[in-house]
């Protein structure tokens, strides 16, 4: 997988620099036409090395699937999920998503397509807080042997999650339910909140906040094989 986006990221900064500025090439566009080359063989990518200008010409459908299509066989083989490199980084050099002060858990809002309710992110900030500072839990993650955990909570309108199925997008969750995978730094786990839309007191708020959570950590212990998950302080 690295080794097919670092070639395409090559070979797209080398067009860039030969072809006239109003020929040149970049985005997804680019990326899409210099990974097309590169996985039609040595053939075509000598070629588009001595004359730029076949980069323009050249698509291969499958070309943009490759490099994902690559990062989940190594997750359905391992169990660890790849980061699918952008140009030609080395996924390996790519900066943790997790920061020095998140330690071993940090909880991220994600496709926010709707507002939390009122108080939300302090409420999770705060429990996420002080799961950092118990001393009960630390010792129960770091017994699971796993790499810190990085919570995704998701707020989406009902319309958006009818068509999020598994028959449409595999892998997939719906509310109320948890995504977990494995990377080689860190664990992610996504849930999609059921109280979205939702509107209420400070004190249901953090009744929400602590039902996400502890779905999530439940779905972690039984991914991890871990045993039951502590109580929330």
């Amino acid at each position: 997988m690295w080794g097919l986006t670092r070639r395409a990221g090559q070979l797209l900064r080398r067009v860039d620099a030969v072809l006239p500025a109003h020929l040149a090439i970049g985005g997804d566009a680019g990326r899409i036409q210099a990974l097309s080359v590169v996985v039609s063989g040595e053939q075509l990518h000598a070629a588009a090395l001595a004359d730029p200008t076949v980069v323009l010409s050249a698509y291969v459908p499958v070309a943009e699937a490759v490099p994902y299509v690559c990062a989940r066989v190594h997750e359905e083989l391992t169990g660890v999920a790849l980061d699918v490199p952008e140009g030609d980084e080395d996924p390996a050099q790519r900066p943790s998503l997790l920061d020095a002060e998140d330690e071993w858990i940090a909880v991220r809002p994600c496709h926010v397509q709707v507002p939390a309710p009122l108080g939300y992110w302090p409420l999770a900030e705060r429990l996420t807080a002080a799961l950092r500072e118990d001393a009960a839990w630390r010792r129960w993650w770091v017994g699971t042997g796993a790499p810190p955990v990085l919570v995704y909570v998701n707020f989406d309108t009902a319309e958006s999650l009818q068509r999020w199925t598994p028959a449409t997008i595999e892998g997939e969750v719906r509310l109320g339910q948890v995504r977990v995978r494995r990377y080689r730094d860190r664990i992610e786990a996504g849930t999609y909140s059921p109280s979205v839309g939702s509107e209420g007191s400070q004190a249901e708020v953090e009744q929400w906040v602590r039902r996400d959570l502890c779905t999530v950590f439940d779905a972690l212990a039984v991914h991890l094989d871990a045993g039951a998950a502590l109580s929330l302080p």
